[in-house]
């Protein structure tokens, strides 16, 4: 760039010298053509005059020879004393003065002889034509001084023709000079214009490519903090997940125990602000993208069909729901029960957006994205789902926030920040985008895109199959590392018939499974433990009891499992919090599945 610019200006200083030198030698020609049309107009003005007077002497010498001409003159002896005869002589030698000192200024070298002559008979005329002169005399002055001016005219114009003609060769000659230069400063100019071009298409790239870094930069920085809130969000929502075991499955046992209603009745309400507390970590380990799914492949518009009660009972009489669903559209891969919190959650927004009634459409089609359409996506068929609400819309500086964590609009105590970062976190695991336009009282939209499958849909609608009795007499080894689950599984177990073993760590565990204890029928461990994982315990156990049927649980699965090597289909796995019927009825299912087999 410094060297572009340094040509830049070296160019333009060039033509600038090319252009001043070009007016200065027009500038000197035509003040040479001045100088010349001025010294010959003035030189032939004087010896005009002096012409005139070397006549109206040769009057005053020479009567006899002009006839007609009358004056008070004496010939013949002749002595001539008049004053007119000074006057002339006096004329004489002025206009020769002139014609001198216009020689030396203007530099007419050619005319000094002619010039020195004359004057010097005007000097040798003005003595003697006071002492007197005899005929002869007075016609060699007169006729040699008439012949010197005569001279000095021949002299004049020929020194104009040729001082005139000189000037023209030399404009002759320094023409296509001049033409040249011109060419050269059109040739500069273009040089200058496109360099210059150069120059501004190179700032705005240096510009365009230092904002895109800047913007790089600052994605970089929100993306290593979205991380690091992630593994801590992961992290928190893990451990308190195993609390909400605890919690969730003493207030079952309580509950079939209790038969007070006053005792029941806050039971229920830690049951219920329990579940409460579960989903809200489902919601952070779903922003935080460590939520376990259970991936299906189907059908939108199906989805949408089974959650139109839903939604009316949701946003309220007072707003208008409008489905407008799309026909032949193909079918997506992802867990349903998160793009129905996905869908839940934009349209709560959009209630709230609109406190006195509106509006909301929810719109399903695909769309074809070609490769660079889309930065976040790659090429390919993308199922698209649009929700429109009539609310009073957002300022650009919420939308750019909007999907930011805890970022909210909405009162104090009223919102959590979650809702659409935990959106925004669904959608990108899925492999999708989200996207959102607004302006202020116009309503806001938000357009999803998830990527199409190729694979075969199926219903969300079939019936469950009849769950089997969760009671047995089996052996049950468990292991946890939290003490209040140990205690809480063992004794919920226990009351579905089962003989329950629980260790705190994986050693302890595989003790168990060396054959001392008997048979172990099923295994039961926990994800992340101190030393050895739970996917690496079974990998151990199974050796040592390869009967056995497993079941993991896990408050988030990080990529424990995958980096493990087991094969997560092979192995079921119980999402934290859990309540201690859904545990019994798994372990039922797997003893079932191993006998059957």
């Amino acid at each position: 760039m410094a060297y572009m610019y340094a040509m830049v200006t070296s160019v333009f200083i060039l033509a600038a010298v090319v252009l001043l030198s070009l007016f200065s030698m027009q500038d000197v020609e035509l003040e040479a053509r001045d100088r010349v049309t001025f010294f010959h107009l003035k030189s032939s003005s004087i010896a005009q005059e002096l012409r005139q007077n070397v006549r109206e002497l040769e009057h005053i010498f020479f009567p006899h020879s002009h006839a007609g001409d009358e004056g008070p003159h004496a010939h013949g002896g002749n002595v001539f004393t008049t004053v007119d005869q000074q006057v002339l002589l006096t004329s004489i030698e002025i206009n020769v003065e002139k014609l001198v000192a216009l020689q030396e200024e203007f530099g007419g070298a050619e005319f000094e002889a002619t010039l020195e002559r004359i004057r010097d008979r005007v000097q040798q005329l003005a003595p003697l034509s006071a002492s007197g002169l005899t005929d002869d005399e007075a016609d060699r002055f007169a006729g040699s001084l008439e012949h010197f001016v005569m001279q000095f005219n021949r002299l004049h114009i020929v020194a104009a023709e040729k001082s005139l003609a000189a000037l023209d060769n030399n404009n002759a000659r320094t023409t296509p000079f001049y033409i040249a230069l011109l060419a050269f400063a059109a040739m500069t100019a273009l040089i200058v214009a496109f360099t210059m071009r150069l120059v501004r298409g190179s700032i705005v790239r240096e510009g365009d490519t230092r904002r895109a870094l800047e913007q790089s930069r600052e994605q970089l920085h929100h993306m290593q903090k979205l991380d690091a809130l992630g593994q801590l969000v992961g992290g928190v929502a893990h451990d308190f997940n195993n609390l909400l075991t605890a919690i969730l499955g003493q207030t079952n046992q309580l509950l079939k125990s209790t038969e007070d209603a006053k005792s029941r009745s806050s039971l229920e309400q830690i049951h219920k602000a329990s579940s409460q507390a579960a989903n809200l970590t489902r919601q952070l380990l779903a922003f935080s993208r460590m939520q376990p799914v259970e991936t299906r492949v189907f059908h939108v518009d199906e989805l949408m069909q089974d959650m139109d009660g839903m939604l009316r009972r949701m946003i309220g009489e007072d707003i208008a729901l409008e489905m407008q669903l799309g026909c032949c559209q193909p079918p997506v891969e992802m867990d349903p029960t998160q793009l129905r919190q996905v869908i839940l959650n934009l349209a709560s927004n959009a209630r709230d957006a609109m406190p006195r009634g509106g509006r909301i459409t929810i719109a399903t089609g695909d769309v074809d994205i070609q490769p660079g359409d889309k930065q976040d996506l790659g090429a390919g068929r993308y199922v698209k789902i649009v929700v429109n609400d009539t609310g009073v819309g957002m300022t650009t500086e919420t939308c750019e926030r909007v999907f930011e964590p805890f970022f909210t609009t909405k009162p104090m105590g009223r919102g959590t920040g979650l809702g659409l970062s935990t959106v925004h976190g669904i959608i990108s695991a899925a492999d999708g985008s989200i996207s959102v336009s607004s302006q202020l009282g116009t309503g806001t939209q938000f357009t999803v895109l998830l990527p199409a499958s190729d694979k075969e849909a199926e219903s969300l609608t079939d019936k469950p199959a009849e769950q089997p009795l969760a009671t047995g007499t089996e052996t049950v080894l468990i292991v946890e590392d939290e003490e209040m689950i140990r205690t809480m599984l063992k004794e919920g177990l226990k009351q579905y018939g089962y003989k329950v073993m629980v260790a705190n760590d994986a050693y302890e565990g595989l003790e168990y499974c060396t054959g001392e204890h008997g048979d172990i029928d099923v295994l039961i461990s926990d994800v992340i433990m101190p030393q050895i994982n739970g996917a690496e315990f079974l990998e151990e156990a199974r050796r040592l009891q390869p009967a056995a049927a497993c079941i993991l649980m896990s408050g988030y699965t990080d990529n424990v499992l995958e980096d493990s090597g087991l094969e997560l289909g092979k192995v079921p796995l119980l999402q934290k919090p859990f309540e201690i019927e859904k545990l019994a009825r798994m372990v039922r299912t797997q003893l079932d599945e191993r006998s059957a087999a």
